[in-house]
């Protein structure tokens, strides 16, 4: 059973920032400070969503690939491309890896959702001149 403390809440915190932010085209992606409605959401994503990478049992390349595969089941290219930035740039990932993973998942998740996901893969791999 999970349980919160402030110390698992702020290596979720610390998770976060780190693939986020290297997975943002924009850098830095502060979660919202105060009571906004956006603040308290971003507190219960961190909470409910970091906090699984944050636990043992997994090492981040793999939890990095998990949310690569759920994000193309999803149709999310957008999320696609964030986490193929974050994997590749912390390197916990190769280009080769990456595309393996998506074909992997045509034939369970549908080629529209692969090939959907291959041209997020595509926009990531031209930014970083690859």
């Amino acid at each position: 059973m999970m349980t919160d403390t402030d110390d698992d809440y702020e290596r979720a915190r610390a998770i976060r920032k780190l693939v986020l932010e290297s997975g943002s085209r924009a850098g830095s992606v502060s979660p919202p400070e105060g009571g906004t409605p956006m603040a308290v959401f971003a507190n219960a994503a961190t909470r409910g969503v970091w906090s699984y990478w944050a636990r043992p049992g997994l090492d981040l390349k793999y939890r990095v690939a998990s949310a690569i595969t759920i994000m193309v089941a999803l149709r999310q290219p957008t999320d696609v491309e964030t986490f193929v930035r974050a994997a590749l740039h912390n390197g916990w990932l190769s280009k080769d890896e990456i595309i393996e993973l998506v074909l992997q998942s045509a034939p369970y998740l549908g080629y529209p959702a692969a090939r959907l996901a291959m041209g997020a893969v595509d926009r990531v791999f031209a930014e970083s001149g690859a």
